[in-house]
């Protein structure tokens, strides 16, 4: 992210593939970024934001902006390390409600600790320990799983 370009300089400048985010700026125009700029921002929800700088957004409209950036190149996948870090709980349900919207569309691999929004958006948890596969599956079979219990949750399992 670039802290002193707006919202939309942000977005225009993540448009395309070529290394060259000038390139990918003038190449905006003339191609399908203006209908993806569209898409992109009705997902994030900061069009009321697009002409302000990056530099003084909230620690969520950042990460929104960052995930907004990251879909202006269409990617397939989408790989996420705690993107809820630090948020409050309104940001981090905002996430969950973005995160959904991609599925379907984009593959989505979410590292989090967050169970709360792990629950919202998981179809398929994968549970590891010290590097190692510990257990797969729906958040019921997370949740009752004994060796994970163990490992994680305690007795009182995911809330």
């Amino acid at each position: 992210m670039f802290k002193d370009l707006t919202v939309r300089d942000n977005l225009e400048t993540s448009f395309g593939t070529r290394k060259d985010p000038f390139q990918n700026m003038t190449s905006f125009q003339r191609s399908n970024g203006l209908k993806r700029f569209d898409d992109v921002i009705g997902i994030i929800g900061l069009g009321d934001r697009m002409n302000t700088v990056a530099g003084v957004l909230s620690h969520g409209e950042t990460q929104w902006l960052e995930i907004g950036m990251v879909l202006m190149q269409s990617p397939d996948l989408l790989l996420m390390d705690e993107p809820t870090a630090g948020m409050t709980e309104k940001e981090t349900m905002k996430t969950s409600k973005i995160f959904n919207a991609l599925k379907g569309d984009h593959t989505l691999i979410v590292v989090e600790h967050d169970m709360s929004f792990v629950r919202e958006i998981a179809d398929v948890i994968t549970v590891m320990h010290q590097g190692k596969w510990l257990a797969e599956g729906g958040i019921e079979d997370i949740e009752k799983n004994p060796v994970v219990r163990e490992v994680y949750l305690g007795a009182e399992g995911i809330h």
